[in-house]
């Protein structure tokens, strides 16, 4: 379960994240890693994960402020701006190399990585046993959370920075030429496509009469 506690806070200069639960302002924990953060954290019980521009991946205990594995796991690459997202006891990490990794939330250790073509940058969207997000190549894609195997590939051309929006089984899609998508989510057929003024970066909001 992902809780909303902790205001997590990050220093880059100083390299260290902090987390502070109560109005006063008094931090529960301070963790001083071995380069910038420049990732999103994300709060799973009561730990905090996050990546750091040394390679590596940190899971700090709120509560005691202490690294929870016995050293922060590595990557075969460097983490820079890279989102955070953790589901069904998974760690999962788009990289700016466009390399979608899953950890075991447990262990650290890595269960599978999937390759495309450029950077990821959306934080992922999960449903039942399925992952969605979005890469800079022009492609979102539907991944199974136990392998990494792709279900399915959505090519819409531009640039994906925004995450994806599920509603009513249907898939919000949004990308950099401005063209919003609407995706059936179970087969990938598409619905509908408009156009807006400029390049979309935000995450859709869909309601049961607009978006």
């Amino acid at each position: 379960q992902v809780e909303e506690v902790n205001t997590i806070q990050t220093q880059l200069r100083d390299r260290y994240i902090k987390g502070c639960s109560n109005p006063s302002g008094v931090l529960d924990f301070s963790y001083k890693t071995n380069a910038k953060i420049t990732s999103s954290p994300a709060i799973y019980n009561d730990f905090v994960v996050f990546a750091s521009q040394d390679g590596a991946i940190y899971k700090v205990n709120t509560i005691t402020g202490k690294m929870a594995w016995n050293s922060p796991r590595k990557l075969p690459e460097k983490i820079e701006d890279a989102s955070v997202d953790i589901d069904d006891n998974k760690i999962f990490i788009g990289t700016k190399s466009g390399t979608m990794y899953a950890l075991d939330f447990y262990s650290g250790n890595i269960l599978w990585q999937f390759k495309t073509d450029d950077a990821i940058l959306s934080t992922v969207l999960f449903t039942k046993n399925y992952m969605f997000f979005g890469s800079t190549d022009g492609n979102a894609y539907c991944l199974m959370t136990k392998d990494g195997q792709l279900r399915f590939k959505y090519s819409l051309g531009s640039a994906i920075q925004a995450p994806i929006t599920i509603f009513h089984k249907n898939l919000y899609i949004a990308d950099y030429n401005g063209f919003l998508s609407l995706y059936r989510e179970m087969d990938a057929t598409p619905i509908w496509k408009f156009k807006a003024a400029s390049g979309l970066t935000t995450k859709p909001i869909a309601t049961q009469n607009s978006v």
